[in-house]
C-alpha cells in the first residue's frame, strides 16, 4: 500500500490514500477529489499517481457520471503507461548463431518466461538480473539495465550446444589417441619378438635338410602367432592415433584443408618395425 500523495495546483490541494480508496469512496467528497486529481495528475504527466486516484473514483459509491468517465480514463492511462514502458527482447543462440526456442527464464530470480519467441516483452526501467536456462546446458545468469522508454532492447545468450564428443572438446580425443598409441606400443613390442624369432629361426633351420632344432621350431611357432597380433596392433593403432589427432584438430577453429592427405602406415620387416607417417597437401 502507498503511502500518503498530495497534488495541488494552485490554490486547490487533494490529499489522498493510495490503496484506502474503499474507505474514502464512501463518501462523495472522496469521489469529486479523485475525480478532480486524476485530470490533474494526468496533465502534469504523474501517470502512476493518476493510476491510484482513479482507482477511488471507479467506485460504486460514486455518482455514474464520475465512474463512467473514471473507467474511461482508467484505461486511457493503463494504455498509455504500457506505451511508455521501455521493452526488452532476450534471445537465446547456439554456437552458429541459430535462436534456441525451448528456453526458460527468470527475472531478478523469479520464473519469468516459458520460452523465447523473440517478440519483444515489456520490462521496467533499471537494472535486472536475468537468468537463462536450455536443458542440458550450464544456466547463464547476466545482470543488464534497462534503458527507461527504449523499445525492443535486445540481450543475447549464447550457449555451445555441441556436445563434447560431437565437438572434439573434451577428452575423448585424447582417450582414443591414447588407446592407439598403447596399440602403437604393443605392436612395436610384438613386432620385436616377430623379428627376433624369424633371426632364430634362421640360426636354426637348415633350408637344406628343412630341418629345425627345438629352439628353431619353437622360434616358428611364436612367429607365427605374433606376426597376425602385430600387423592387427600396429594398423589399429595407427586407426586410432590418427583418428583422436584429427578429431582434435578439428576443434581447433581453423578450416581444414580439403586437398591435405594423412597417412598412417605400419611397417614390420626384419630389423624394423614401427609406423611410417606420409603428410601430403
Amino acid at each position: 500500500m502507498r503511502g500518503p500523495w498530495i497534488a495541488g495546483s494552485g490554490l486547490s490541494l487533494i490529499v489522498l490514500l493510495g490503496g484506502g480508496g474503499t474507505a474514502y469512496a464512501e463518501s462523495k467528497q472522496a469521489c469529486g477529489d479523485a475525480y478532480y486529481a486524476v485530470q490533474l495528475l494526468r496533465d502534469e504527466g504523474k501517470l502512476d499517481d493518476a493510476l491510484i486516484a482513479v482507482g477511488v473514483c471507479v467506485n460504486e459509491s460514486c455518482a455514474p457520471f464520475v465512474r463512467d468517465d473514471c473507467s474511461r480514463w482508467k484505461g486511457e492511462i493503463e494504455a498509455e503507461l504500457a506505451a511508455r514502458a521501455a521493452t526488452v527482447s532476450i534471445e537465446a543462440v547456439d554456437h552458429d548463431g541459430e535462436p534456441i526456442r525451448e528456453v526458460s527464464a527468470k527475472l531478478d530470480g523469479v520464473p519469468w518466461l516459458g520460452q523465447l519467441d523473440g517478440k519483444a516483452v515489456p520490462l521496467s526501467a533499471g537494472p535486472h538480473v536475468i537468468e537463462v536456462r536450455v536443458e542440458g546446458e550450464t544456466p547463464q545468469r547476466r545482470s543488464i539495465l534497462v534503458r527507461p522508454r527504449e523499445k525492443n532492447q535486445r540481450f543475447t545468450f549464447e550457449f555451445d550446444t555441441r556436445s563434447a564428443l560431437s565437438s572434439g572438446d573434451g577428452p575423448f580425443p585424447w582417450i582414443l589417441g591414447g588407446v592407439g598409441v598403447a596399440a602403437l606400443i604393443a605392436g612395436a613390442v610384438t613386432g620385436g619378438l616377430v623379428i627376433d624369432a624369424y633371426l632364430t629361426t634362421q640360426d636354426e633351420c637348415e633350408d637344406a635338410t628343412r630341418t629345425c632344432s627345438r629352439e628353431g621350431l619353437d622360434a616358428q611357432a611364436r612367429g607365427r602367432s605374433l606376426g597376425p597380433a602385430t600387423t592387427a596392433l600396429l594398423a589399429g593403432g595407427a586407426v586410432l592415433a590418427g583418428t583422436g589427432l584429427i578429431w582434435r584438430l578439428s576443434d581447433s577453429g581453423e578450416p581444414a584443408s580439403t586437398s591435405a592427405t594423412l597417412l598412417l602406415t605400419p611397417v614390420v620387416s626384419v630389423g624394423q618395425v614401427g609406423l611410417l607417417l606420409r603428410y601430403s597437401e
